[in-house]
């Protein structure tokens, strides 16, 4: 992992990752770092508690750390807003000190200002 979210685990305390982190982030990341490989859907399915968060966190913002065109380049679907808030605490955290963004759209606003706080324009 990058030498930002390696301190940001150490900072948070996470001396070692949970089974289904150490199963999911090695193989996130070898997508990841495959040339020309894209990372695409992703479903981990675990008991509460597990880490799945950071099992696909720290991968997705590892992939994203070098873009430098503002752009939304990744998401995140979960079935309620709890979870988006939860989610979106995660990559806050994670993506803290570096040029990353994250923002969270759960219906509760327009289309159009969701699409506004995320940085899209009308036109797509």
């Amino acid at each position: 992992l990058d030498e930002r979210l390696v301190a940001r685990l150490r900072a948070s305390g996470l001396e070692h990752f949970f089974p289904i982190q150490r199963e999911v982030v090695p193989a996130m990341l070898r997508v990841v770092r495959s040339k020309g490989a894209v990372l695409g859907d992703v479903c981990i399915s675990a008991p509460t508690g597990s880490g799945k968060t950071l099992a696909y966190a720290l991968p997705v913002i590892e992939s994203l750390l070098d873009r430098r065109v503002p752009a939304l380049r990744a998401l995140v679907l979960v079935p309620t807003r709890d979870l988006v808030q939860q989610v979106a605490a995660v990559f806050e955290a994670y993506c803290a000190g570096t040029p990353l963004r994250v923002a969270t759209a759960m219906g509760q606003v327009s289309l159009a200002r969701e699409r506004e706080r995320m940085g899209l324009r009308a036109d797509g």
